[in-house]
């Protein structure tokens, strides 16, 4: 089999990281300010606050999360595919590199976290990689990877 590489296509990554780290970040701090101010009866000490003071607190606190969420769009990006002599190589679940050899593989499973989503190829004593969802050319890598399996397996 000829040398191949499977980019992760991490601005796509990104944008769905930024989404979901804002939402779940902004939703509970704005509950938890409220109800820290409710229970503690200083309502009346916001009204030295304005709304621009407010909206730029959470716009400070989503720039932050976009930052983060770059930071791990960036970390996937390393996590490409490639298929070099007859070995699947990519990153384990701790970020490490892993190689599989294409006849090790056993079976591939589906995994999501956090807004994270992969496919994850396994074998007997090889460990795993975990292939993210927005890996370019992801269906030719599977086809790839599922007729290894049905080798294996016959």
């Amino acid at each position: 089999m000829k040398n191949m590489e499977f980019p992760v296509d991490w601005k796509v990554l990104w944008k769905q990281l930024s989404k979901f780290t804002t939402v779940s970040v902004s939703i509970p701090i704005i509950f938890i300010i409220v109800f820290t101010l409710i229970r503690e009866d200083k309502i009346k000490s916001l009204e030295n606050v304005s709304l621009l003071q407010l909206a730029g607190v959470l716009i400070v606190i989503n720039l932050l999360m976009l930052g983060f969420s770059f930071l791990i769009a960036m970390f996937i990006r390393m996590a490409k595919i490639s298929i070099t002599d007859n070995r699947l190589v990519g990153l384990n679940y701790w970020g490490f590199r892993n190689t599989i050899p294409l006849s090790e593989i056993t079976e591939t499973s589906q995994f999501s976290s956090n807004g994270i989503n992969a496919t994850v190829v396994h074998s007997n004593s090889c460990g795993k990689i975990y292939i993210s969802d927005q890996t370019q050319n992801l269906s030719d890598l599977l086809n790839i990877i599922n007729s290894c399996i049905s080798k294996n397996t016959a």
